[in-house]
């Protein structure tokens, strides 16, 4: 399960863009990460730029003795996105070489091939799907999680689609963003992979669809992993829209997305988290002896918190809608009243106000009726939104307090959860 929020998430693949070298420390605000830089792949070939980061403060490279390098228990890959064409200049050969493997070799090409639906991996495609393989050969024992954005995200999604079966369960997830849906470029036996792989939960596309870089999707196709909308503002700008510019997080750190990718992101994280309390049931009952009182209070009371926090996420989006909906009641309410008198005044401009409020009273229009009473219903129906919010919280933070209480009981129990 995913030990990071959205946002966090986000700050590290924003790392593919930074300028790393081998040994460099990966460390992100708030300790998201922390890892070092074991390799950089710099391909003049095919445009090819990635990062490897292991988890861990040694420095452990391509090029450690394997001993040292099976010790490794996390990897995450780092494809860098498309290198800008406004970066083009006069004396920077390499940046040049760049943009023209980017664009000319895969940007272009795979597009074209994207909207025609059908095609064949570009030179850049492949040779990241050798990066990721040699990447689990070079660290056994360690899950790999792939980060990337637009044709890194492109990188990221072939070369997992490339993996065997058994190499796709050495990938922990994979978070890519803002790139094209590249299933059409695969062949039979990679759309299987790319199909269980999506099955599996493990991987996200984030699609801002006010960027027009996301091809490929909609209408249920399809993709190397499951898609979710994003629900953008607009920034007036397509180069900052493409790079996460009208992304927006709460205070939790989660990202804000469409009420369709919402539901599916929660159906996601329910299931996945199911999934893990069947795995640990299992695990503490491989003793033959059954479960221990706490360990089935435990169990009990996850399940209780996962079903009930999905609940409360269906409950926040009705209530955001309807809150929406009645803070726009209460402001056309204002507006209502604001432009009747406005109205009245107009054509009664020899009146004075009060034979203007009496006139409008005689004709059923006071502001009690148009304005007041509106308002107070809404403000009620605001008020019990938040009940409603809250009573769920109290639940969760009761369900939660016996979790912890069960833990801080049972030191066994919480050795074998810290274990994973």
């Amino acid at each position: 399960m995913n030990k990071y929020t959205d946002e966090q998430n986000v700050k590290i693949a924003k790392k593919e863009y930074d300028k790393l070298k081998v040994g460099d420390d990966f460390i992100e605000k708030g300790n998201t990460v922390s890892g070092k830089v074991s390799q950089t792949i710099d391909n003049r070939a095919t445009g090819e730029q990635t990062y490897i980061v292991t988890k861990g403060g040694d420095k452990i490279t391509a090029n450690s003795p394997l001993s040292e390098r099976e010790k490794v228990k996390e990897v995450i890959v780092l494809y860098r996105g498309s290198s800008a064409p406004d970066e083009l200049a006069w004396g920077k050969p390499d940046t040049n070489n760049d943009v023209a493997a980017d664009w000319l070799m895969n940007d272009i090409p795979a597009a074209a091939m994207i909207l025609a639906g059908k095609g064949t991996a570009t030179p850049q495609l492949k040779s990241s799907a050798k990066t990721l393989k040699n990447t689990l050969d070079t660290y056994p024992n360690a899950k790999t999680y792939v980060y990337a954005h637009s044709l890194g995200g492109m990188n990221g999604s072939y070369a997992i689609a490339d993996l065997s079966k058994e190499q796709l369960k050495r990938i922990g997830g994979a978070y890519l963003y803002q790139c094209p849906n590249i299933y059409n470029l695969l062949n039979a036996e990679q759309k299987k992979i790319a199909d269980a792989f999506t099955a599996s939960n493990k991987g996200f596309i984030y699609a801002d669809l006010l960027d027009f870089v996301p091809l490929g999707y909609g209408n249920n196709k399809p993709a190397v992993g499951n898609v979710l909308y994003v629900d953008g503002k607009d920034t007036g700008n397509l180069g900052k829209q493409h790079m996460w510019g009208g992304y927006q997080f709460d205070k939790e750190g989660n990202l804000k997305l469409t009420e369709a990718g919402s539901a599916k992101q929660s159906a996601i994280l329910q299931s996945q988290s199911l999934k893990y309390l069947a795995k640990l049931k299992k695990k503490l009952s491989a003793g033959g002896g059954g479960l221990t009182s706490s360990e089935e209070k435990f169990l009990e009371a996850s399940e209780a918190f996962v079903r009930v926090r999905t609940m409360q996420a269906r409950l926040k989006r009705t209530c955001d809608k309807l809150e929406k909906h009645y803070k726009k009641d209460i402001e056309q309410a204002r507006e209502l009243w604001r432009s009747t008198l406005a109205d009245a005044r107009h054509y009664g401009d020899s009146l004075t106000e009060t034979e203007i409020i009496g006139a409008l009273a005689d004709g059923g229009a006071t502001e009690a009726k148009i304005k007041l009473k509106p308002i107070e219903q809404r403000k009620i129906k605001l008020s019990k939104l938040k009940e409603i919010e809250e009573a769920y919280n109290d639940v969760i933070n009761q369900i939660q307090h016996a979790i912890n209480e069960v833990i801080e009981k049972d030191q066994e129990l919480a050795r074998t959860l810290a274990e994973g």
